[in-house]
């Protein structure tokens, strides 16, 4: 986009974005060392081809699993600072706020361990249950947005880590500060979706067996109505787990962004769901090689623990769980992003010859 306060003959800067969807790739001149456009998503390949250029953490060409996955890591490892940075702050602001609207459901945990269970204890537990509702839903809220906020911004440095670029906070900030609202809602829209079809298939199953239907028209029912949920909430989750990279990226509204993930996930399903499944296999366990100790060892003082003994252990166990919780999501959450950006780009490549026009990006800054 030109800026209307550039001075008459300047060379205008260029911008880390892309052409809109929906307007034609460049054509014609190829950039310096670019191999021959096949129209099928990269280069030619062959003996005696120029490899693909690779100005940053990914080949400009059509990607690989294994790529993929690197290039989620080696984004990271190119700006430790920001990405781990950002993640740490945020997650950890976001952690703390939720510990501190849940205080009072986590300190009738503590007093019922800091001694002999009375009545009185648990009948002061179970009056609380309302404001503790209440607490863990401003709690999910605050973690929503800021899951959000973090990825928007993640999404602005893998837009620079793709040109080789290692940008600073301010040029993060001023990619992605425009869209961040819009991710929200992208987010939001996607869960509400997807929660609608659970609950529209959890209350057909409510309703069966309450009907009175006889135990085999229930079952018959159930076998019918949760797998093809399950199977609908899979479809839609991998068709639009691209659209918030499409709505950072790119000029287009929160429903656009989710008629563009489908538009690329197209025809590549299977594949982008093999890659986010693979993905999450390595982030759960990943969290759960870093959440756990923590757990362990508060369960184990929770368990050895006197009547002494037992507030603190307490204490320690939610404690040890946040800290494990701020420490598995600063490092999952950056590859997370990574995975899906990339697959983003990939997608673009394969499509619409994006590679080209990144080649003449990384070269022209």
């Amino acid at each position: 986009m030109t800026d209307p306060n550039a001075p008459s003959g300047s060379t205008p800067e260029p911008q880390p974005g892309y052409p809109p969807y929906g307007q034609p790739q460049p054509y014609g001149q190829q950039p310096y060392g670019q191999a021959p456009w096949t129209g099928q998503g990269g280069p030619v390949g062959g003996w005696g081809q120029p490899p693909a250029p690779k100005p940053g953490v990914i080949p400009l060409r059509r990607l690989g699993v294994g790529e993929i996955l690197d290039g989620a890591i080696s984004y990271i490892r190119a700006n430790p600072k920001i990405t781990l940075g950002l993640s740490a702050v945020v997650i950890t602001l976001s952690q703390l706020i939720q510990v501190a609207a849940r205080f009072t459901e986590f300190a009738g945990l503590v007093t019922l361990f800091s001694g002999p269970v009375r009545e009185s204890d648990i009948e002061r537990m179970s009056n609380t249950g309302a404001g503790g509702y209440v607490g863990g839903l401003f709690g999910t809220v605050v973690g929503f947005a800021a899951q959000s906020l973090l990825t928007g911004l993640l999404m602005a440095v893998i837009s620079r880590a793709v040109l080789g670029r290692r940008p600073r906070f301010g040029e993060v900030w001023a990619i992605a500060r425009p869209r961040l609202l819009g991710v929200f809602g992208v987010i939001l829209l996607l869960v509400l979706t997807l929660v609608l079809v659970g609950g529209v298939a959890a209350g057909a199953v409510v309703a069966t067996v309450a009907g009175g239907l006889p135990g085999g028209a229930i079952a018959a029912v159930a076998l019918t109505i949760v797998p093809a949920a399950l199977v609908l909430l899979a479809y839609l989750y991998v068709s639009w787990s691209l659209a918030v990279p499409a709505y950072v990226l790119e000029d287009i509204s929160v429903l656009g962004a989710l008629r563009r993930s489908f538009h690329l996930v197209r025809g590549q399903w299977w594949r982008v769901c093999g890659i986010l499944l693979l993905a999450g296999v390595i982030v759960v366990a990943l969290s759960f090689i870093l959440v756990i100790p923590f757990a362990m060892v508060g369960g184990l003082l929770v368990g050895m623990g006197g009547s002494n003994a037992g507030a603190g252990a307490m204490v320690f166990l939610l404690v040890g769980t946040v800290l494990g919780g701020i420490i598995a999501g600063t490092i999952t959450t950056p590859f997370q992003a990574g995975i899906s950006g990339l697959i983003y780009y990939d997608q673009r490549i394969r499509r619409e010859g994006l590679d080209i026009e990144l080649a003449r990006l990384a070269e022209a800054e």
